[in-house]
């Protein structure tokens, strides 16, 4: 799935080149299989993004009674949202998100 930023920049395709009308041009970025792709500036709001969207679920997965059931979620779905993001991240692209 790609989602994809709110600026696109018009008349990038030719009038015959039907498959380049259905990719956005941006000048920010675009989000391809859950990676950020684009400046630095889209890349940290993607990325605090998503440390928002990990911090709000601990809480609630806290809530539920089995503990198994919550060290389950935590080791095998939280745990790793974060390091596939770091693992195909530059870097210093990155490094404020791996503080946290």
């Amino acid at each position: 799935m790609v989602h994809s930023a709110s600026r696109r920049k018009q008349g990038d395709c030719e009038d015959n080149d039907r498959d380049c009308a259905r990719i956005p041009v941006t000048y920010e970025g675009m989000v391809l299989l859950g990676i950020p792709i684009g400046d630095r500036p889209f890349v940290a709001a993607f990325l605090q993004e998503k440390l928002d969207k990990i911090t709000s679920e601990a809480p609630r997965i806290l809530q539920l009674q089995n503990v198994y059931t919550i060290m389950r979620l935590i080791t095998q779905c939280i745990r790793h949202q974060g390091i596939y993001l770091l693992r195909l991240i530059a870097p210093d692209f990155s490094s404020g998100f791996a503080k946290a």
